[in-house]
């Protein structure tokens, strides 16, 4: 009886599907604004004859292709699962009514078998919106990886593409959320660091950012906000175990391409393994030693040629001497307070460091030779005598 139903409202598709069609148009906002109502009223039309064929007893070959077209296009259409399986129901409901109806000409003793009709319907509809809802799971991994994909390639080259920057840029600020004009710092790690775990807690303190591993390497944009740059070290050091760079802040999103090697310099200004947060802003000789690999192994092996005459117990000491006092305000007052050493000692290490390297250290040029010598010899400790350090 049901099949017989079912054959016979299927001439009636066209009519059904109409209703069915205006029905979801007026309670579903995303089929309103996000589906041409040409293309949703052919959907309707589709999904009615699948849930009569079904009931008729008539084979739906094209059954699972037709509901995954059906639920890809709402996934692209951005329409969401809950309205597209509301729509869904309108079109069962629709054609539940018309069977009831059907039913309800039919003789006396027919008209009160209507339970008869009740669990085929529904094992139609359970078959169809699984059978859709699946369909648009699938659609939403799939344009997830796309999204993502782009993603990664406009990222990509936002860093070092080679084309003009225009069109990358607004592409960027739309698709990554970030701005064409702000404060920016690129951020490069190596590649164990956890993304996840810095944009969370970059955007607890206001500061949005955008995070690709990508050959080895973690590379992120970040957006600052309140609290600025000496914030985001904290923040990086906190959060990213392991080497570090940042470079300097700048405005224009479009220069990120002409900042991320300052970034890399400050990261590779520490040996590998390391966990290290240099901020190219404020640290540039470290930032040359990252920059220049052959300049610095030969300021390392000079330096460490010229200490060999020490014993390792003296050149740990030395080293250490002249290492607070260069980074400090250059009174050995100072470093010798912060070594807990005499200001005596102090200046006995400085003028031994002098004797044995050949550097005045009241000279600014000598000064600056010895603090990039030092950064070098620290960024190659391994291959030079890390004992040397204290």
């Amino acid at each position: 009886m049901l099949a017989e139903a079912a054959h016979s409202l299927l001439g009636m598709v066209d009519e059904l599907a109409e209703r069915a069609h205006l029905e979801s148009q007026l309670k579903e906002a995303a089929y309103r604004e996000l589906v041409d109502p040409d293309e949703h009223l052919e959907a309707c039309r589709k999904t009615m004859t699948l849930v009569l064929n079904e009931l008729a007893l008539i084979p739906n070959v094209d059954l699972a292709d037709t509901l995954a077209y059906i639920g890809r296009r709402r996934v692209r259409q951005g329409v969401g699962m809950d309205a597209m399986l509301h729509s869904f129901r309108i079109d069962f409901q629709i054609a539940g009514e018309a069977l009831f109806a059907w039913l309800s000409t039919r003789p006396p003793d027919i008209t009160t078998q209507w339970t008869d009709f009740v669990l085929p319907l529904w094992r139609a509809i359970d078959k169809i919106s699984v059978v859709v809802s699946e369909a648009y799971r699938d659609a939403e991994t799939e344009l997830a990886d796309e999204l993502e994909r782009d993603a990664r390639a406009l990222f990509h080259e936002l860093l070092h593409g080679t084309g003009p920057m225009s069109a990358v840029v607004r592409r960027a600020a739309s698709r990554l959320g970030l701005g064409e004009r702000g404060q920016y710092v690129v951020v490069r790690a190596d590649e164990d660091a956890p993304n996840q775990l810095v944009e969370s807690a970059l955007r607890k303190l206001g500061h949005r950012s955008v995070w690709l591993h990508d050959a080895s390497l973690l590379t992120g944009i970040v957006v600052l906000g309140v609290g600025g740059y000496a914030q985001l070290r904290g923040c990086l050091t906190d959060s990213l175990h392991t080497r570090v760079g940042a470079s300097p802040i700048y405005h224009a999103l479009e220069d990120t391409r002409h900042l991320v090697w300052l970034a890399d310099a400050a990261r590779d200004a520490s040996p590998p393994g390391r966990h290290t947060v240099i901020m190219a802003a404020e640290d540039i000789p470290s930032v040359f030693v990252g920059a220049a690999p052959e300049i610095t192994r030969h300021l390392a092996n000079n330096l460490a040629a010229s200490l060999r005459a020490a014993r390792p117990p003296e050149r740990a000491r030395l080293l250490e001497t002249v290492q607070a006092q260069l980074s400090g305000d250059g009174s050995p007052t100072t470093t010798a307070r912060e070594l807990y050493r005499h200001r005596n000692t102090v200046l006995n290490h400085i003028r031994r460091f002098e004797e044995l390297t050949g550097l005045d250290l009241s000279r600014p040029a000598d000064v600056a030779t010895a603090v990039l010598s030092l950064r070098a010899l620290h960024r190659l400790a391994p291959q030079n005598e890390p004992t040397a350090f204290p």
